[in-house]
């Protein structure tokens, strides 16, 4: 581990003792530390590309199968995609397994998951755990974000992806995936500086340069890689792109977001 890997990782370590305990979701969402009208998506989503996602009543293709004896699959439009090497079948699986323990998002909280105070277009609703953006080597287990939708005016929520983070300097070669028959896909993304402010029970994070001061009050991890991965919920434009326009559409639509849930 590099002297700043060390350091973030102790940072963090110091920065999860003092955030405030966990609380029931409904608890939380009842206090004045979130707005309703922020926990959801602004407008309709600018991409126009979605994989047929208004063809059908049920989500069918989009969100992942389940057999007779509770094994589950990938979503069937990303089997049909990507060239998956059986050693990244088995790890996307094991992303499926995080994705169905957190899909109860009062477990995200009692495991110090913090939600976020506002909505991210095309991303979702984050619950994020700052000590988990510098641990010393990625574990699939265990992901910086989860990234969820609200049901408007309900407890109730949807996970739609996950991500991690990596201080690395550089990213982990964790996948082998490509598009069928074509290139290995680009996973990871940089993400030059980020704030975590914790107040209330609920986390903010920024880009450190939107930041008025360099991250007063807050934890601040100055460099990291993101690598976003949209499982349960299938991205027309790409299993690890930042963006997944589907999550708007879910968040806009109650029938949607009825349909997707298990």
């Amino acid at each position: 581990m590099t002297i700043l890997a060390a350091a973030l990782f102790l940072a963090g370590a110091s920065w999860a003792q003092e955030a405030p305990k966990p609380q029931s979701l409904k608890e939380l969402l009842r206090s004045a530390a979130l707005k309703e009208d922020l926990l959801h998506a602004h407008g309709v989503p600018k991409f126009k590309r979605l994989g047929g996602f208004h063809d059908t009543d049920s989500l069918a293709g989009f969100v992942p199968e389940i057999d007779a004896s509770g094994g589950l699959f990938l979503p069937p439009k990303y089997e049909k995609e990507y060239s998956i090497p059986a050693d990244d079948l088995r790890k996307l699986k094991s992303i499926l397994g995080v994705a169905k323990k957190y899909a109860d998002a009062e477990q995200a909280v009692a495991e110090g998951y913090l939600m976020a105070d506002e909505y991210e277009d095309g991303v979702g609703l984050a619950f994020a755990r700052p000590d988990l953006a510098s641990v010393p080597r990625l574990d699939l287990a265990k992901p910086a974000l989860l990234l969820y939708v609200k049901a408007r005016g309900e407890s109730a929520f949807f996970l739609a992806g996950v991500a991690y983070l990596s201080t690395e300097k550089t990213p982990p070669q964790e996948f082998r995936i490509a598009r069928a028959g074509g290139e290995p896909l680009k996973l990871w993304r940089p993400w030059e500086g980020i704030c975590y402010k914790a107040r209330g029970g609920v986390v903010t994070y920024r880009d450190a340069e939107d930041e008025a001061k360099p991250c007063a009050d807050g934890r601040l991890v100055p460099k990291a890689w993101i690598m976003h991965v949209w499982l349960p919920l299938y991205n027309p434009l790409g299993l690890f792109t930042p963006r997944n326009p589907v999550v708007d559409y879910l968040d806009l639509s109650d029938r949607a977001f009825t349909a997707a849930k298990p």
